[in-house]
C-alpha cells in the first residue's frame, strides 16, 4: 500500500477543519523544488521542510535544534526544546518541548547526508565572518546569526509551494505527512506517538487514527485473503 491510499477525515464533528498531507508524488515535487529554491538563495530553505518530512518535528523544534543536539556516532538527535514567538517576530523566546519531555529520533544515512552537508556550508559562512561553529550554535538561523525569525521561513514556505505548483498546505502539515508515510510502511501506533512526541497514545489516536482511513477496496482483499488462509 501507498500514501495514495489513504483519504481524509474530519477530526470531529465540532471540527470543520481537516489534517491535510502531502501524497507521495507531491513530497518527491516538494523536495525537488525546495532543494532547486535553495541553490538560488541558501540551504536553510531546503533543510528546514526537508527535517520536517524526514523527523516530524514541529515547526518550533526545528527552529530550536541546536547543532550539540546532534549524536554523529550513535546517528541520534534529542529534541529538548522549541522556539516560540508570542512576543513578535524578531523576539523568539525557548521553551521546552510542547509535553515538557525530551525525545530522541535516529536518523537515517539520507539525513545525516544532508545534514553534514549543510553543516559545511554552514561552517564556509561562519569562516568568512571569521567565527567558528559551536555545539549551541542552532542548526537553521537568522540572517544575522541568531535564532531564525518567524515571518522569513513562512513567506519561503509559500514561495516553494507556489512555485512547486502544489495547493497550498501549512507547515505543520508536513508532520501529517509524515505520519501517513509512517502508517503507511505499517509503523506500531505506539511507535509513532513516541516518536512524534505525545505525551500519551491517546493523543495519537484522537488525532490520526480517525482521519487516515486505508481505502475500503484495500481492506475487502485483506479481509478476503485473510478467510482464504
Amino acid at each position: 500500500m501507498n500514501r495514495d491510499d489513504f483519504k481524509l477525515k474530519k477530526v470531529s464533528s465540532t471540527d470543520k477543519s481537516q489534517i491535510e498531507f502531502f501524497q507521495e508524488h507531491e513530497q518527491k515535487i516538494l523536495i525537488a523544488e525546495a532543494r532547486k529554491y535553495a541553490q538560488e538563495h541558501d540551504l536553510r530553505w531546503f533543510m528546514r521542510p526537508f527535517l520536517a518530512l524526514k523527523l516530524g518535528l514541529r515547526s518550533g523544534e526545528i527552529t530550536g535544534l541546536q547543532w550539540g543536539d546532534i549524536d554523529w556516532v550513535k546517528k541520534e538527535v534529542k529534541i529538548s526544546r522549541a522556539v516560540h514567538y508570542a512576543r513578535g517576530d524578531t523576539k523568539p523566546e525557548i521553551k521546552g518541548t510542547k509535553t515538557g519531555k525530551p525525545r530522541t529520533l535516529g536518523l537515517s544515512e539520507p539525513v545525516i547526508k544532508e545534514l553534514k552537508k549543510y553543516r559545511a556550508w554552514v561552517n564556509e559562512i561562519l569562516l568568512k565572518r571569521r567565527m567558528r561553529l559551536k555545539d549551541t550554535d542552532h542548526i537553521l538561523f537568522s540572517d544575522e546569526l541568531g535564532i531564525l525569525h518567524e515571518s522569513a521561513p513562512m513567506s519561503r514556505w509559500k514561495t516553494i509551494l507556489r512555485r512547486a505548483g502544489l495547493k497550498y498546505r501549512g507547515f505543520h502539515s508536513l508532520r501529517h505527512t509524515y505520519v501517513a508515510n509512517l502508517i503507511s510502511l505499517n509503523v506500531n501506533l505506539k511507535h509513532i506517538q513516541e516518536r512524534l512526541g505525545h505525551s500519551s497514545i491517546t493523543t495519537t489516536m484522537d488525532t490520526y487514527g480517525k482521519i487516515l482511513d486505508k481505502d475500503k477496496n484495500e481492506i475487502d482483499r485483506k479481509i478476503e485473503q485473510w478467510d482464504l488462509q
